[in-house]
């Protein structure tokens, strides 16, 4: 296992990409908003994408979540109590950036106790 790693994003968010450099396969932590960066991380990984996960839905930690997800194709994990900051803007605090973020939802929420593999 290999863990790349950027700042994302005006608030310079940690973004890190999980990679099983024996299967060329990795999951993306909380892509900040900033794509170009996280797609030059994942070029430099020379792994396939196969999930997103969040931490938690704050705007600094879903403003690549879009395009890395129309990207990739990935599904997006995120706990249940976070799932609305996805699609509503005042929960995702994206006015604090000047902004109005809305994303599509989750493709799977997780619940405490959960184990992803």
């Amino acid at each position: 296992m290999k863990i790349y790693h950027v700042e994302a994003g005006m608030l310079a968010t940690n973004c890190y990409f999980a990679v099983n450099e024996a299967i060329g396969e990795g999951v993306i932590f909380d892509p900040g908003g900033d794509y170009p960066t996280i797609k030059r991380m994942i070029e430099q990984a020379k792994a396939k994408v196969v999930a997103i996960v969040l931490t938690h839905g704050h705007s600094d930690h879903i403003g690549a979540l879009a395009e890395l997800r129309k990207a990739t194709g990935a599904p997006v994990y995120i706990g249940e109590d976070d799932a609305d900051c996805l699609t509503q803007p005042n929960r995702n605090l994206s006015f604090f950036i000047g902004e109005e973020l809305k994303n599509e939802p989750a493709d799977h929420l997780v619940h405490d106790g959960d184990v992803l593999e």
